[in-house]
């Protein structure tokens, strides 16, 4: 996909088509017209009966995902209206491929009677809920998320997303291939401080500078400061940049989940090669004939 993508506007280049301007918008244009048939049909891959099924039955077994993912759209425009239209469609998609999931492995347990499931049926449980938890972060990290260029001088506070950033100034670090100006913030919510962070401007000896951010982790929100070049001769006044990105965990909590899925899938002992008996190698000559 990323590679069409890109080719894409090279080729009208080339056949004198016209010009498409490359970036944020046409990634996202041609990643959602991707993305939404994927999310729509994903629980339906698994769940219908291929040329056996009919509409009826997929209707009476869909109706609980999609009254999930209608619940999480208006949750998100109700709570997160910044959220916008894509926000609002990733998180009704995630619910839908969620819960569609978890109904499947519920309801295929009580089938056969089982705490658990073959782990090629659980693997692909995991799997296909980790695809949902990732949409979930990827799409309301990209609609909510806040960033904001400042000039902070000591004393100096700034509110995002209701977190309140005080600036306490900087002072001078040795590192052990680097000098550093390292700064400290202070960070308030409702009054009540949760978090002192140190962002560094790093000068390494090779001459090279680099910045190294601060971050505060939570499960629904991450923190970043960075602090850029000082901006008057007594170095007391920066260039900061503060962010704020919710639910960003969700991204990596998905994606392990889907590794882990497919780590547990592959372990099923049915995709293991059997071992040939002597008695079934003399039985069949073709057996006889391949390798122990």
């Amino acid at each position: 996909m990323c590679i069409r993508d890109s080719l894409y506007p090279l080729l009208l280049d080339a056949l004198d088509a016209g010009k498409i301007s490359v970036g944020p918008p046409y990634f996202g244009l041609l990643f959602a017209i991707f993305l939404v048939p994927l999310v729509a049909l994903l629980p339906l891959g698994f769940q219908v009966r291929w040329q056996k099924d009919d509409l009826g039955r997929v209707l009476r077994e869909f109706w609980l995902p999609a009254a999930f993912a209608l619940a999480a759209a208006v949750a998100t425009a109700v709570w997160l209206p910044s959220a916008g239209a894509w926000g609002i469609a990733g998180a009704a998609g995630a619910f839908w491929i969620m819960v569609a999931t978890l109904q499947h492995y519920l309801r295929r347990m009580r089938a056969v009677k089982r705490r658990l499931l073959p782990r090629s049926e659980t693997g692909m449980t995991l799997a296909h809920f980790g695809v949902g938890l990732f949409l979930l972060g990827a799409s309301l990290t990209n609609a909510v998320s806040t960033e904001k260029h400042l000039r902070m001088d000591p004393g100096d506070s700034f509110d995002v997303a209701g977190y309140s950033f005080q600036f306490e100034g900087t002072r001078h670090v040795e590192g052990p291939n680097f000098a550093a100006d390292e700064g400290t913030f202070i960070v308030y919510k409702a009054g009540e401080r949760v978090a002192t962070m140190h962002p560094q401007k790093r000068h390494y000896r090779s001459g090279q500078s680099m910045t190294e951010a601060a971050l505060d982790p939570g499960l629904t929100r991450d923190l970043y400061i960075s602090l850029g070049e000082p901006l008057d001769a007594q170095g007391t006044a920066w260039a900061v940049r503060l962010y704020h990105k919710p639910f960003i965990r969700f991204i990596w909590l998905g994606a392990l989940m889907m590794m882990a899925g497919g780590f547990v899938a592959a372990s099923d002992p049915r995709y293991r090669r059997r071992k040939v008996t002597a008695e079934e190698r003399a039985a069949d000559p073709a057996l006889a004939e391949s390798p122990a």
